[in-house]
């Protein structure tokens, strides 16, 4: 349970100062890499973005845990 926690808490650090980090960097930025977004907050845009591609990546990787798991059984 502690080994759980224990992840649970580097991943939240971890994935907050990413997202930092990843503001900073494109706080000067004109052009976002998303191209449906409009409007002037493009840093946040790009970040959210980045947010939405690690939770597809962390799903894809749980379901595909969880099949090989089933088939195991």
């Amino acid at each position: 349970m502690g080994l759980l926690q224990g992840t649970l808490y580097l991943g939240a650090g971890t994935g907050a100062g990413m997202i930092g980090v990843l503001l900073s960097a494109r706080r000067e930025a004109e052009n976002g890499w998303n191209p449906l977004y409009m409007l002037e907050a493009v840093s946040y845009s790009d970040a959210f973005l980045a947010a939405t591609a690690a939770v597809l990546v962390a799903m894809g990787a749980a379901f595909g845990l969880r099949e090989r798991r089933e088939a195991e059984a």
